[in-house]
């Protein structure tokens, strides 16, 4: 009996290890991926917007989920565009979401998060009728619409990818959107930057050859 007792205490005490030693693996491995999502979600939007987003969120603790990294989001991206412009009449498009922060605020949901995509738009259906009163141009090649008063700012933007069609400039464009929702905090202008930023970023890793100058900010009405 006392052999089986003290077995006993032995077997809970291996066990009791074993299962603190799981939860201290899933912590480190749970801090681990929320400090290589906020360094993806940098990469995007810069690391001055992403700190401007959480100093937005106010003492609430933000969560970043960047499910897909910069270059194998630009690589997937590059070869939609090609096929995209070789079919014109096709519409389907994949849109993904690179980057979103969200917290819990008391009883208020927070989030930002930006989209990007190939427009089913083009730069000619811009220039006439409703789209053309719900985009406007900010600059060459860059038309701008917001909506739910400023929290969600959509950029249409071209850019020519290498190796694709040349006619994909114009027909295929870049959409980028950004959205918040829940903060009352910060800058009221922040989707505005945000999305100005992630634009940037995608025509960078995109090497888009056409030459395009995003405005450092959005001119009012």
């Amino acid at each position: 009996m006392m052999v089986t007792a003290s077995w006993r205490r032995a077997s809970a005490l291996v066990v009791a290890g074993l299962l603190a030693s799981t939860g201290c693996s899933g912590g480190e491995r749970s801090a681990d991926e929320s400090s290589a999502a906020w360094g993806i979600c940098e990469e995007f939007f810069g690391a001055a917007d992403v700190e401007a987003v959480r100093k937005a969120m106010g003492d609430a603790e933000p969560r970043p989920e960047a499910p897909q990294k910069l270059d194998a989001l630009a690589e997937a991206m590059a070869e939609e565009a090609s096929t995209r412009a070789a079919n014109t009449e096709d519409l389907s498009r994949a849109s993904y979401e690179p980057c979103r922060i969200a917290a819990s605020r008391g009883d208020t949901a927070q989030r930002v998060s930006g989209q990007v995509k190939w427009s089913v738009l083009t730069l000619r259906s811009l220039s006439r009728g409703a789209l053309a009163r719900e985009w406007r141009q900010v600059a060459k090649g860059v038309h701008v619409h917001s909506a739910d008063g400023g929290d969600r700012v959509s950029l249409l933007v071209t850019c020519q990818v290498p190796k694709a069609p040349a006619n994909q400039r114009e027909d295929v464009p870049l959409e980028v959107e950004v959205s918040q929702v829940g903060l009352s905090g910060g800058d009221p202008k922040l989707p505005e930057r945000l999305v100005l930023s992630l634009a940037g970023t995608m025509r960078h890793v995109l090497h888009c050859t056409d030459a395009v100058t995003l405005p450092s900010r959005l001119p009012a009405r």
